[in-house]
């Protein structure tokens, strides 16, 4: 667990949410819009609009190390950690993918009634926690009628990676996704 002083109180760990992957495409999307995101913009700006921060940390190398990528401390309250060995592109999704945790773990599961005061979102793991976060951050950052769009204008993974600001792998993912790529 973190040096983080929670009081008394011990953070929930980020749960599945049971939403369905185009559910949890859809909230994405509108939370975009929300925060007013547009696709290669300024994610930074956004986290902030609602309460976030962003402090890069250096992680352990150990998947055991069980250390927060994500901190929930309230609602409109939360930090996320990113690591300095990483390009803007890959800060950009995973930046998106814990506020993927924030929105979906912790907002959704508050406005669904339950009673979620802090959370964690721990860095390891391939569970079905990550997978909706990583749903989240692929329509977060390249919306599906957009991408198909400029997919279609261009057919160039590296000019579609570069305007959405995302690495080209997360690119090719959102392709595959969308039908647009085998």
């Amino acid at each position: 667990m973190s040096a983080i002083d929670f009081g008394e109180q011990t953070p929930d760990v980020a749960t599945p949410s049971g939403l369905s992957k185009r559910s949890i495409y859809a909230l994405a999307e509108n939370v975009a819009n929300q925060v007013e995101y547009t696709p290669g913009g300024d994610l930074r700006k956004s986290i902030a609009r609602i309460g976030g921060t962003i402090q890069v940390h250096e992680y352990s190398l150990s998947p055991d190390s069980n250390e927060e990528s994500l901190i929930v401390y309230a609602p409109s309250k939360f930090t996320i950690f990113i690591s300095p060995d990483s390009s803007e592109e890959r800060d950009n999704f995973t930046i998106a993918h814990e506020l993927g945790h924030y929105v979906v773990h912790f907002l959704w599961k508050r406005h669904k009634g339950e009673n979620i005061k802090s959370m964690v979102a721990n860095r390891f793991g391939s569970t079905r926690v990550e997978w909706e976060a990583n749903w989240f951050a692929a329509a977060f950052l390249m919306p599906a009628k957009q991408f198909q769009e400029f997919w279609q204008q261009v057919d160039s993974l590296v000019r579609v990676a570069e305007h959405f600001g995302v690495s080209r792998s997360a690119a090719e993912i959102r392709a595959k996704s969308l039908g647009l790529v085998d």
